[in-house]
């Protein structure tokens, strides 16, 4: 008797708590509902909606399992205990940061002339000779002698090929050269070419001796980049020209070094027959500097640039190299 008091005991406190499957009735003859209590927040969907023990000991049907609540944390007596919430998802990875801002380096050329190394390119005018003396007789009455006849002006010593760019409003003919430019030297490329990636453009406030040059601006980024930027005039053998006694000459400066040190070269240079290439000097140019001077002999290429079978009589093409083989 004392047994049974105790499990009645139990079972009324059970059902007063609300869970399923108790009856009104004493003697709890109903079907208890198939299932349990709702879940609460988070109830696990493993647990089983089996803590509806007054049904189960009763002959009631079992509950099914309670569905998974959302938070994790505790239920609502009736279905099964949540378990905890799910596994958080993991997050995503970081994208990885941008690199610094890319800054070109802006180079000026001006004045750039091909002219002959000596001022004076026609011949000097012939002389003509004396005149016939008169005829015999006494002084007085000799005739005078017929004026004397001025010579032929001399052949022009060789054809006239001076060019000057001045850069005061265009660029005329000058354009970044893809062969010329790194990377694959000889070869056209295509976007990843230094001269796809440069601008070139007419400064019309700086120049020397006058405003007006052309500007480009290089995105260089490491050492051994180099650009070229040319005029091609001759694409037939007919066309080549006999700079013999020439020299080609220009103005730089070096506006900024963009992302590299102070460690720029520049350049003139031409190519003959064959594009068989040939330059000057290579001068080193830094802001500091303000405008240095270029120069190129074109009968005295310098030795550790140039093709030993350059033919300065047959030249097809000029230009400007800027570039950073010097750079750390």
């Amino acid at each position: 008797m004392r047994h049974l008091t105790k499990l009645s005991l139990g079972l009324g406190f059970v059902c007063a708590l609300g869970f399923a499957g108790c009856s009104s009735s004493d003697d709890n003859s109903e079907n208890v509902p198939a299932g349990g209590g709702s879940s609460g927040h988070g109830g696990s969907s493993a647990a089983s909606g089996g803590l509806d023990m007054a049904g189960g000991m009763n002959g009631g049907t079992l509950g099914t399992a309670g569905t998974a609540g959302s938070n994790g944390g505790d239920s609502t007596l009736g279905g099964g205990a949540g378990l905890g919430g799910g596994a958080g998802t993991l997050g995503t990875s970081g994208s990885g940061g941008s690199g610094g801002a890319s800054i070109p380096a802006v180079v000026l050329f001006d004045s750039i002339l091909i002219r002959p190394k000596s001022a004076d390119v026609t011949g000097a005018g012939g002389e003509g000779d004396d005149g016939p003396t008169g005829a015999g007789g006494s002084p007085e009455q000799a005739a005078a002698g017929s004026p004397g006849v001025t010579g032929a002006a001399g052949a022009t010593s060789t054809g006239d090929f001076s060019r000057s760019f001045t850069f005061d409003t265009t660029l005329g003919l000058w354009a970044l050269h893809a062969e010329g430019s790194t990377p694959d030297i000889g070869s056209s490329g295509g976007g990843e070419k230094l001269s796809a990636q440069s601008l070139l453009s007419v400064n019309t406030t700086d120049g020397d001796p006058a405003p007006g040059s052309m500007q480009i601006s290089i995105p260089f980024s490491h050492t051994g980049e180099q650009l070229d930027v040319n005029q091609l005039f001759a694409t037939a053998a007919t066309m080549e020209e006999n700079w013999t006694g020439y020299e080609m000459v220009a103005k730089a400066r070096v506006v900024s070094s963009g992302n590299m040190p102070d460690c720029l070269g520049a350049w003139v240079y031409a190519t003959s027959a064959g594009f068989v290439f040939a330059r000057g000097a290579e001068v080193l140019i830094k802001p500091a500097d303000n405008w240095v001077d270029l120069r190129f002999d074109l009968d005295a290429p310098d030795v550790l640039g140039s093709k030993a079978d350059f033919d300065e009589t047959t030249i097809n093409q000029f230009g400007v190299m800027v570039e950073t083989n010097h750079c750390p």
